[in-house]
């Protein structure tokens, strides 16, 4: 053993010192892939609710599509100039009154725009059947005090008086009951599109957040 030691050849100081350099830096790449991977783990554990390119043909109604939806690159696509319409497309789409066909009116609209089908599908999983009830119920109180600031008529009450006095207010209130049933509805779209609006901004925000720091890192 002693012979072993005396035949070891000493390093150079300049080569000790790169060795001592090359250390940290090595740890950090090591950090950097684990930190790397497990972002990729993250992801893909999302991206199995979301439709994605290869599953793309199990969804119903939309999987009809499959083929020209994987022929467009662009809805695939984690660019931001495709991530950040979709995140905006996503945000409204998931607050409208329209649950059970918000993936299908996501993958209509990002080919009209031009954006990621996986973000902006992915966000109509906000509203489902535990989350519905109180968030149309936000929205259609915020869309209702939009309204009211632009004069909408409140429904008359029935009067009194003769039967053609009546007669004629009861096709009255019928004609404002639907008038009220489509305001209803114009105060879901109109606070919906607000409150949908509003989280996409916080959702881009954060976004561009990330985008920043990863940059800053490398």
């Amino acid at each position: 053993m002693a012979g072993e030691l005396d035949r070891c050849v000493p390093l150079e100081p300049s080569a000790t010192r790169a060795l001592l350099q090359a250390v940290p830096k090595i740890s950090e790449d090591t950090l950097g892939r684990n930190e790397r991977h497990a972002k990729i783990r993250w992801a893909k554990r999302i991206l199995r609710f979301v439709p994605r390119r290869a599953a793309f043909h199990r969804y119903p109604v939309i999987g009809r599509f499959a083929d020209f939806a994987r022929r467009r690159a662009y809805l695939w696509s984690f660019k931001p100039r495709y991530v950040r319409p979709a995140i905006y497309l996503g945000g409204i789409l998931s607050l409208w009154p329209v649950m059970g066909l918000q993936v299908a009116v996501a993958l209509a609209a990002s080919l009209l725009l031009r954006a990621n089908v996986m973000v902006a599908g992915a966000l109509q999983f906000v509203t489902n059947p535990l989350t519905a009830a109180p968030l149309y119920y936000l929205t259609y109180h915020v869309g209702k005090v939009v309204l009211s600031t632009v004069g909408e008529k409140p429904v008359p009450d029935l009067p009194g008086g003769s039967a053609d006095e009546v007669f004629a207010a009861t096709l009255e209130a019928h004609a404002d009951l639907s008038s009220g049933f489509t305001q209803t509805v114009a105060a879901l779209f109109v606070g919906g599109t607000l409150c949908g609006m509003l989280m996409a901004m916080v959702i881009d925000g954060l976004y561009l957040w990330s985008l920043k720091t990863g940059r800053s890192r490398r």
